[in-house]
């Protein structure tokens, strides 16, 4: 045995943590995501994940929860580092606009009935992308910025994406929302 717990270890003595130490797992998470696009659950989820497929090594004189704490910073600060590097370009706008439009941002005219009913169909709508995208972190990231009305270098620093990373999560949002609504969300 090598000075590493194997995927399978890590995976049973993740399984035999407390409540309390799942719960300080999630606590954390929340507190480690502040500032960035980032999922507490997802990143959890990230940490665990990257250690049961091997590329993340828990020691075996580690406690597990300050392993995953570590992982977690590590990840966040990696996601705060692509976030500085983000490039600017022109045609981002029309991009963002776009999405803005096919998530239903503009309310339709009518009476204070209908506003209340649009409101909360589009709070409907909206819960189910982002259910979409749940197991999608970089999707979440530009849903939430787009959310946010970010667009241009604003989005790009929020979701810590290149233009081209971000045109391509754009288009694969785009499709699945055009499968899954090919009529728009008010059909």
């Amino acid at each position: 045995m090598g000075d590493d717990l194997s995927p399978e270890e890590f995976g049973a003595a993740y399984r035999g943590l407390s409540r309390d130490d799942r719960k300080k797992l999630v606590v954390i998470a929340k507190r480690l995501c502040g500032g960035t696009t980032l999922n507490p659950g997802d990143l959890l989820n990230e940490a665990i994940c990257r250690t049961l497929l091997g590329t993340r090594q828990c020691g075996r004189e580690l406690n597990v929860v300050a392993y995953l704490v570590g992982v977690m910073r590590s990840l966040v600060s990696h996601e705060r580092e692509k976030q500085k590097r983000s490039v600017a370009t022109d045609d981002a706008e029309e991009v963002d606009a776009h999405m803005r439009a096919r998530l239903g941002e503009k309310p339709r005219a009518g009476s204070a009935e209908d506003a209340i009913i649009d409101a909360q169909e589009r709070a409907r709508i909206i819960g189910e992308v982002f259910e979409m995208f749940r197991d999608q972190p970089e999707e979440l990231a530009v849903l939430e910025a787009l959310g946010d009305e970010l667009a241009g270098k604003a989005l790009r620093e929020r979701t810590g994406l290149a233009q081209g990373d971000l045109d391509y999560v754009k288009k694969r949002i785009r499709k699945a929302l055009s499968l899954r609504y090919p009529k728009g969300w008010r059909s």
